[in-house]
């Protein structure tokens, strides 16, 4: 398990997608406020990792909290792209048309949706869609508090801080920052007064993540903006 302290996030509100490096599956598994149980895995092998999967309608299904902390703990990385969308109840795929489930396969290729990343008869919060777990992720979601709940708890778990004071105002805070693309290194945090203190930098839109971790001085060097967030 990779874990990663260079994190960059864009968001793009109006098609509900953020862009992130940083943050591996494990740790979205585990930060997520509100857990998800069931996954229909639409690129990406994982039959071999967790036992008990099943197939159908062309797809791997996983199914129960078991299975996907299982799967949390297997090297996600090696499966190179991984996708998924999740669902409600296993009683709910049965009626997805033929027109969704070919969606859902073309977002498995092309790793875009054809139109509509979320299906109502599902009722999926999220469609996931990265490549090398933790260096490059796109992520539709209903819900982008979901999303900046487990940054923020990465965050504080870096800085080893049981619970961040104000979450709601720090979240709203680094969600309008990453309207315009922002750059947190973990290992930047630092101490005053008993608080952490995390620089937040505002680089832009970078769709190439290896730009932005062989350059990472670089990149802070060309910040529009450095903002500091107190957590206590």
């Amino acid at each position: 398990m990779r874990k990663r302290t260079i994190l960059y996030v864009k968001m793009y509100p109006e098609n509900n997608q953020i862009i992130y490096s940083g943050i591996i599956f494990a740790e979205f598994v585990e930060f997520l406020p509100k857990g998800i149980e069931n996954l229909i895995i639409i690129s990406g092998d994982c039959s071999t990792a967790v036992l008990g999967t099943r197939d159908e309608r062309c797809f791997t299904l996983l199914e129960g909290r078991e299975q996907l902390q299982r799967l949390a703990m297997e090297d996600i990385y090696s499966f190179g792209d991984f996708c998924f969308v999740d669902y409600a109840s296993p009683d709910d795929l049965c009626t997805l048309s033929e027109g969704q489930i070919t969606e859902l396969l073309y977002m498995g290729h092309m790793y875009k949706p054809l139109e509509n990343p979320f299906f109502d008869q599902i009722q999926n919060r999220f469609a996931y869609i990265s490549h090398d777990d933790g260096f490059f992720c796109k992520l539709y979601c209903r819900e982008f508090n979901d999303f900046f709940s487990i940054l923020l708890s990465k965050i504080a778990f870096h800085a080893k801080i049981p619970e961040v004071v104000d979450s709601k105002k720090l979240k709203d805070e680094l969600f309008q920052l990453a309207i315009s693309g922002i750059l947190i290194d973990l290992d930047d945090m630092y101490q005053r007064d008993k608080c952490s203190i995390v620089r937040v930098y505002t680089v832009g839109e970078h769709l190439d993540m290896d730009n932005i971790l062989n350059d990472v001085q670089g990149v802070k060097g060309a910040a529009t903006q450095v903002d500091e967030f107190v957590l206590q």
